[in-house]
């Protein structure tokens, strides 16, 4: 609602144009304002019809597995979200591509959940863990998720610490 509000706002505003990083839910509303002054879509295409500066989301996950081989690492997870999403999906596809022309095994985590923050990168690489305990590297779909992992790791570092008396 806030989205849709907003758009409305500046459209009835003195606004010249428009770059939008939308959600997706208010893509009828955006098509109309472009009508009206130019609108650039950034992050995501959600209207093929409309200007967009996009990220390759194919190419990130592709171009990561392929830096974290070069870096030694040959088990490497996904922290991904619902494939429904276009950016998961791309991101999932090149993932799955460089896994595959590397031999490497395919090893990802998602779980049932709207949120796909801190706590969800959390439980996906306690799930990743607890599944594949020769993990060297994970790769996480947001910075939110790599965060969550990332507490995850320091957690099981103090244990480690706690547990060998260093």
């Amino acid at each position: 609602m806030v989205e849709k509000e907003s758009l409305n706002r500046l459209r009835n505003g003195f606004v010249d144009g428009m770059i939008v990083a939308g959600t997706g839910q208010n893509t009828r509303i955006i098509r109309d304002i472009a009508v009206e002054m130019p609108v650039v879509q950034v992050i995501r295409r959600y209207d093929l019809k409309m200007s967009s500066v996009v990220v390759d989301y194919t190419d990130i996950g592709y171009q990561s597995v392929k830096f974290l081989y070069k870096q030694g690492c040959r088990k490497i997870g996904l922290i991904n979200g619902s494939e429904k999403i276009p950016p998961y999906a791309d991101r999932y596809r090149g993932y799955k591509q460089a896994i595959r022309e590397l031999s490497l095994p395919e090893i990802t985590a998602e779980r049932e959940s709207k949120l796909r923050g801190m706590k969800y990168g959390y439980d996906c690489a306690v799930k990743l863990i607890d599944e594949n305990m020769e993990l060297d590297a994970i790769l996480a779909a947001t910075d939110a998720q790599g965060m969550g992992a990332i507490g995850l790791s320091r957690i099981m570092d103090c244990t480690r610490r706690r547990t060998s008396g260093s």
